[in-house]
């Protein structure tokens, strides 16, 4: 490629080194493999090997299928076939199946089968153009099995003057095999297809999944616009009507064009970078659904080709898409360097953190290549005239990527490019649950897997155990009905390969009722003579009972009791006895009264008691022990009473003072949780059941006809309720109150909020506060240092943050699901006060026409930009801002609802015109003075032969023939850049013969014709050939030279072999010269 060449060159230079031209290379080739893991479930997937082959130049090869890389033999890639010997191979890709074995292979002009054999159409078939960036890929025909594109970008006149095709091939052709082994041949019917030519295209592709997808993207880019052209593939075929994203109005020229460097995604699809050796490098936001490219951001501003300068060319991300990495060679020094940029600081930020790590090389005119991601997490780097690649084998590590230079040996020499790889089906974009989500269910109801989308896919589906699933053959959501625990693995298929497995654990439980009773109600809930539950939704209005549910108990058993309500479940639990009283089941009923059996309960057979504490654990009286059942763990414990009776009928237990209320012949004894009697109360009731009520502060007893109210810490008696029975004839019977597990909760005003603004330098807010369940004291701390013990208004005096915590202290322990709470719950909002949002836009800044300035905006959270002619984005901090004219923009800085303005100036400025002397030829020994304008001052390389090289008439004295770039600068700092060529010539001499080693026939009138010079010839002869040994011109008459057509159209920049006969008049003399001639435009 001439640039890389040009740059190489320039690199020299500035070393001082002439010694070694380019030579080949190829790309790594990479694919996503997720091994399955023996014991994996839910998050085990597989991924197919479709990248894990890498086939490049020099005969390189890597085998990636066993996890590490193997050297192969065989590769036919050689650099002795390309650019006559020296040429740089860059537009490699290959294709393996979904086991890791090679499929073929390109180069963009032929394509290799598994033998390392061009395929009979496919030798020297495609006009891919060899050294483009990335100028050839291979992906999968979507909806077909065995079809390949091979998309390549075709040079038409040079650098960055390219267009796409593709070509297919079918792999089910014999081709170099047979009919039962094929090797796959090129569809001569479907060869070089052209895709788009609307622009000519810089030397960069990539192909991009959609979505989930078989479908995607070859994205490609613009040579002299700021556009990029996202080219649709679907099994409806490829979409010649491309999705243009428009980044800016920018035109580029020579030499800042986007040609050079490559263009890479990330692992999940939703960003892109661009590496440019010769202008700016950026990354940018890619929607993979509809194709989109947008939000440029800048990483490097380079100053090409006006040292220093930053020579990147290869890039790619971490696997985890949040590091870019970047190599790069600047032309001032020796080190090569790798660069880090953090994604994660946001739009706008990324280029601020530009991290450095210099590498000495082993050779001074090494340049880092293309670098790539494999499957095994690992970045692979190459690097020109090495024959190891540079590995980072732990590139999501921002502080530590383990940089290692050089160290995975080759067999052959490196140039710049690793392969051009599709990268499908890679982990990062497969749903995190194809299979479904792991879930318990009921035993008796259904369980609920697979995927609601996956079916987009268009692959197919492979579902074991099969004879459980209603649909083994596809993915989309389906319920059955389950009788045991059982696992089911989805195997996702395309054409025979798995491209990923998904598992999913479906646990059967002995389930309760789902539907609870109302909690936090205050309900009294009772049984009745006549075997059924009744509710007192509110004791205090004397309301009448309502029978709610029939009580159930197995067949033949005609008693139950141990009423209880849980606050976990908001269900009601009683015990119903069994084997002559020895032993109960517990049963747990829901709001529809259905019921279930939950556990034996061993000696507690008979007892009337029942209560659970707010650690789900439902207890009993068992003289002289409460007997506790862990409602999670069904594991049964016990604590020893003292001064109890033996008369005990019911118990329940006081969350406020953390107490048994125990009841006995109407007398309550009061026993703490280690089981000691600490008081005793004489209701005066000589008969009844006990319930705690009305968060603790009182307790009921049930008569017949009415129920007592006393309070739980005097035992006098506060009201004696009448209950209006109409059916039953008492109440005396068992009861539970509903409870409330504990919480509490900060509101702010009408709010409930966790953050509030105040766009002032004071503000008064008013704090109050929900709970539920029983504290015994709140508390308030405003973070200023001033405390209060109720609900109050508060007034913050001065702008800043403050952490407005409220305590809850509860009276005792608590817990809840088997953990215990502490004794404190808090609820917290931030209070933040700015009555000082200060908005800045930054500095005011210059550029030249035709480049761009970052903003950079602070002082708030959200960003507001006008006018918005010439931004990236109007809405974020740091826009990229390219106007035409010089501009004001103003910034709108917003924290929540604080808001202030501020603005910056944008100034324009105009570009030089660089002019140079024309193209002149002199003779060997003689000088030329060179006349520069359109700048104030100058700049000329390569030194070489020069009086100076930053004055505007410098005087050029060549040995050969040699192009000067003249660098012209005006005031404002901008530049243009013009060439010169002065041909050297050898002085004609009657009897001698002159070659010249360059020409450029670009109809300048200036050295559009090669001639072999000299005089006194009687025979002459002179040929010249390309680098494929085709003759491209021939003359008997060295007054007739090549114009640099072949078949009367012009042939592209390269170098030609030339053969020269001449016979002189005077002698006899003959003589044969043979050499190469460079042709330039």
């Amino acid at each position: 490629m001439p640039i890389i060449q040009f740059m190489h060159s320039t690199i020299q230079l500035w070393n001082g080194i002439f010694k070694r031209r380019l030579k080949s290379y190829w790309k790594a080739f990479w694919f996503l493999m997720i091994l399955v893991m023996a014991g994996q479930f839910a998050s085990s997937q597989s991924v197919s090997r479709y990248n894990d082959n890498w086939y490049f130049t020099n005969n390189n090869a890597l085998n990636f299928t066993s996890g590490i890389p193997v050297n192969v033999a065989g590769c036919a890639l050689d650099s002795s076939l390309y650019g006559n010997g020296n040429g740089n191979l860059e537009a490699n890709s290959a294709i393996s199946d979904g086991t890791g074995n090679l499929l073929f292979y390109t180069d963009g002009i032929s394509v290799y089968d598994a033998s390392n054999t061009a395929m009979p159409n496919g030798n020297n078939s495609l006009n891919g153009y060899y050294s483009a960036t990335s100028g050839a890929i291979i992906t999968h025909v979507p909806g077909v099995c065995n079809k390949y594109y091979v998309f390549t970008l075709h040079n038409l006149n040079g650098p960055a003057q390219d267009v796409l095709y593709y070509t297919i091939v079918d792999m089910t052709d014999a081709g170099n095999g047979t009919l039962l082994n094929p090797l796959g041949d090129v569809d001569v019917g479907q060869t070089n297809v052209l895709v788009f030519n609307s622009d000519t295209l810089a030397e960069k592709m990539v192909a991009i999944q959609k979505g989930f997808s078989e479908d995607y993207w070859i994205l490609v880019r613009s040579a002299t616009k700021d556009k990029f052209y996202a080219i649709e593939v679907s099994s409806s075929g490829v979409n010649a009507v491309p999705v243009i994203s428009t980044i800016s109005g920018l035109v580029f020229s020579s030499p800042q064009i986007p040609s050079a460097g490559w263009l890479a995604v990330t692992p999940q699809n939703d960003a892109i970078v661009e590496a440019n050796s010769t202008t700016h490098s950026y990354l940018y936001s890619f929607d993979n659904l509809t194709g989109n490219v947008n939000n440029q951001d800048t990483l490097l501003i380079n100053s090409f080709p006006v040292p220093p300068y930053d020579l990147v060319y290869g890039v790619d991300f971490s696997p985890d898409g949040q590091i870019i990495y970047m190599g790069n060679r600047p032309p001032i020094g020796t080190d090569l360097q790798i660069l880090q940029f953090d994604r994660g600081a946001g739009f706008g930020n990324v280029m601020g953190t530009k991290q450095v790590t210099n590498i000495t090389p082993a050779n001074s005119s090494e340049i880092f290549g293309s670098m790539h991601l494999q499957n095994d997490g690992i970045i692979y780097c190459t690097s020109i005239e090495q024959t190891a690649l540079t590995t980072i084998t732990n590139p999501d590590n921002w502080s530590t990527p383990n940089i290692n230079y050089a160290s995975l040996s080759l067999t052959g020499t490196l140039s710049l490019c690793l392969s051009n790889d599709f990268h499908y089906f890679q982990k990062p974009i497969i749903p995190d649950s194809i299979a479904g989500v792991d879930q318990t269910i009921c035993l008796g109801t259904q369980a609920t897997i697979g995927c609601l989308n996956c079916d987009s896919i268009g692959a197919e589906y492979q579902w074991e155990p099969a004879s459980k699933v209603l649909n083994s053959n596809n993915a989309i959501t389906e319920t059955i009905a389950m009788s045991s625990s059982d696992t089911f693995i989805v195997h996702v298929m395309r054409c025979g390969d798995t491209i990923t497995s998904d598992t999913v654990i479906i646990t059967i439980n002995n389930c309760g009722p789902s539907q609870g009773f109302p909690a936090c109600n205050e309900a009294y809930y009772y049984f009745t003579p006549n075997d059924s539950i009744a509710v007192v939704s509110d004791l205090n209005t004397i309301p009448l009972n309502q029978n709610i549910c029939k009580v159930k108990r197995p067949v033949g058993i005609g008693s139950h009791n141990g009423l209880a309500y849980n606050p976990f479940d908001s269900c009601l639990y009683y015990q119903v006895p069994l084997n002559f009283f020895t032993s109960s089941t517990l049963i747990k009923m829901d709001a529809n009264c259905d019921t279930t059996s939950i556990v034996t309960l061993q000696t507690m057979g008979g007892k009337s008691s029942g209560s659970i504490d707010l650690c789900n654990r439902y207890f009993s009286f068992d003289h002289p022990y409460i007997v506790s059942v862990d409602l999670t763990t069904f594991q049964s414990d016990s604590i020893t009473t003292s001064g109890v009776p033996t008369s005990v009928v019911d118990l329940d237990y006081n969350p406020k003072n953390c107490s048994y209320y125990i009841i006995a012949a109407g007398d309550v004894y009061l026993v703490d949780t280690l089981g000691n009697l600490i008081t005793t109360i004489n209701t005066g009731w000589t008969f009844g059941t006990i319930a705690i009520g009305e968060k603790g502060d009182y307790f009921y007893i049930s008569g017949n006809d009415s129920i007592g109210k006393f309070d739980a810490f005097t035992g006098s008696l506060v009201a004696n309720i009448p209950i209006n029975i109409s059916s039953n004839t008492n109440m005396n019977s068992d009861a539970a109150f509903t409870k409330c597990l504990p919480s509490i909760e900060i509101t702010v005003g009408t709010n409930d909020t966790i953050q509030q603004t105040v766009c002032t330098d004071s503000a008064n807010i008013n704090f109050t506060h929900s709970e539920t369940g029983i504290f015994s004291e709140v508390y308030w701390d405003f973070g200023s240092g001033d405390t209060a013990h109720i609900d109050t208004s508060y007034e913050f005096a001065v702008p800043g943050i403050y952490q407005v915590v409220l305590y809850g202290f509860l009276p005792c322990t608590y817990c809840q699901n088997g953990a215990y709470l502490p004794r404190t719950l808090t609820d917290t909002i931030t209070i933040i006060l700015d009555g000082n949002t200060m908005a800045s836009a930054g500095q005011d800044t210059g550029y030249c026409n035709g480049e761009s300035a970052l903003l950079n905006a602070s002082g708030g959270t959200s960003y507001l930009w006008t006018p918005s002619s010439g931004l990236t984005d109007t809405t974020i901090s740091n826009p990229v801002a390219s106007p035409i004219t010089t501009t004001e923009y103003s910034v709108i800085v917003s924290t929540g609802l604080c808001s202030d303005t501020d603005t910056v100036l944008i100034m324009v400025f105009s570009l030089p015109t660089a002019g140079a002397s024309p193209d002149t030829t002199i003779t060997m020994g003689n000088s030329v003075v060179f006349n520069a304008s359109g700048g104030t001052n100058y700049y000329w390389y390569p030194a070489t032969s020069l009086s100076c090289t930053n004055c505007a008439n410098p005087t050029a004295s060549p040995t050969q023939t040699t192009t000067y770039t003249l660098v012209a600068v005006n005031d404002s700092g901008c530049m243009d850049t013009a060439y010169v060529t002065v041909m050297v010539e050898e002085e004609i001499i009657e009897g001698e013969l002159f070659v010249p080693n360059i020409f450029s026939p670009n109809s300048d009138g200036s050295n559009d014709v090669f001639y072999v010079r000299g005089a006194g010839f009687s025979e002459f002869q002179l040929i010249i050939y390309n680098r494929w040994g085709e003759k491209v011109f021939e003359s008997t008459d060295n007054t007739n030279g090549w114009d640099g057509t072949f078949k009367e159209k012009p042939v592209n920049p390269g170098v030609f072999v030339y053969y020269v006969f001449a016979k002189y008049t005077l002698d006899g003399t003959e003589v044969t010269k043979k050499g190469n001639i460079t042709l330039i435009k």
